[in-house]
């Protein structure tokens, strides 16, 4: 008899109370208008990367090699159209696309220098030779996407420098240092 009556009261007891219904009523509401704004944040964040960059390829070239007496070398990296060696045209999306590291200390980058074939260049630097070619062995090259207010970001490169390296000429960089003084001698047949 003690649970018959234990169990209709409460069976009532929030019908009794509509303090207590309109709490649930409005706890459920606000879980709904929550669960809806976190989607609609989350659409809003969405960093939608263009087709022709997320397909891009990332080539680098050793623009200025180390040496004892300049310590630092210099690396040019640019996206490419997929299949390709041509430069992909990122002038519409320059507010959007930042190039960076995962070195902080002795790199500096440049992200798009002016009448260049590049898009960004890296110059590693340090105290000798030897140190710069170790940053520039672990260096990771990071091409990021934002979305346009700039408040998310994705990754849509992220390789290892010597992962990506081709000869400077291959694209069409003839200023390079490392280039220079390599011109035929038809006196010499060794030289290129």
């Amino acid at each position: 008899m003690n649970h018959f009556l234990l169990s209709i009261i409460l069976i009532f007891l929030p019908a009794c109370n509509p303090v207590m219904n309109n709490f649930i009523a409005a706890k459920k509401e606000d879980d709904a208008n929550a669960k809806k704004n976190q989607e609609a944040d989350a659409e809003a964040e969405r960093v939608d990367v263009p087709n022709n960059i997320a397909g891009s390829y990332l080539m680098c070239s050793l623009r200025k090699d180390a040496s004892p007496t300049d310590p630092a070398s210099e690396y040019g990296c640019r996206l490419n159209e997929a299949g390709t060696v041509n430069r992909l045209d990122l002038s519409p999306y320059l507010s959007r696309i930042s190039w960076t590291s995962n070195q902080a200390e002795g790199v500096t980058i440049t992200s798009n220098p002016a009448d260049s074939v590049w898009h960004a260049l890296y110059l590693v630097s340090a105290s000798d030779v030897n140190t710069v070619r170790e940053k520039a062995a672990r260096l990771q090259v990071q091409v990021q996407w934002a979305t346009p207010d700039g408040s998310a970001q994705s990754t849509v490169k992220d390789q290892r420098l010597i992962d990506t390296l081709q000869p400077a000429d291959a694209a069409g960089d003839t200023s390079a240092p490392v280039l220079q003084g390599q011109g035929l001698d038809p006196t010499d047949p060794g030289t290129l």
